[in-house]
């Protein structure tokens, strides 16, 4: 819980008053993400410097950032389940929130370790950044989204972590919006 507790610190993440609380592998959790989302380019800050700092190229990193984005989440006791759907792709991403480890689809290609923790009213996933990386060094070296709700909005906050350290410029605030 201290180390989500700093990774919450360093991200300056909003809460709302309600939180959840883990204990002995009981997840209680008073949000609920479901339903489905776009992306509210306009009000998003854009990928490039997080892209970037992956190594991709400027002109993929700027067209991924235009991306139209929709995302269909359902969601139990244990798992959020993201239906990603872009012009390019769609993907299911399944994220335990039990802090164990599973493995999703690369930033950067490949697959990854990855673990999410519900930290008071954001869900927190800590993503590797290689595909040789393992979960125990999530915590000096990954890829941070959080995602949490602010004013009828889901907001996930990105950012990555190296040596312990985020990265400067490194970080964005994406606005996804309710589907009508």
């Amino acid at each position: 819980a201290a180390q989500c507790s700093l990774a919450v610190a360093r991200l300056g993440l909003h809460h709302a008053s309600h939180c959840q609380t883990a204990l002995r592998g009981t997840y209680l959790m008073s949000v609920s993400f479901e339903g489905k989302w776009e992306m509210d380019l306009r009000a998003s800050d854009k990928l490039g410097p997080i892209l970037r700092d992956l190594g991709i190229p400027r002109v993929l990193a700027s067209v991924l950032t235009r991306l139209a984005v929709t995302q269909e989440i359902t969601q139990d006791d244990s798992t959020v389940i993201i239906t990603c759907v872009t012009p390019l792709s769609s993907d299911i991403i399944e994220l335990k929130m039990d802090g164990s480890t599973s493995q999703l689809k690369g930033l950067a290609g490949g697959s990854t370790a990855a673990v999410s923790q519900w930290v008071e009213d954001a869900l927190v996933t800590r993503q590797g950044l290689t595909a040789d990386q393992s979960a125990a060094e999530l915590e000096t070296d990954a890829f941070i989204t959080s995602r949490f709700l602010e004013g009828g909005a889901l907001v996930e906050e990105c950012s990555i972590v190296r040596d312990g350290h985020p990265v400067p410029g490194a970080k964005a605030r994406r606005i996804l919006r309710r589907a009508l």
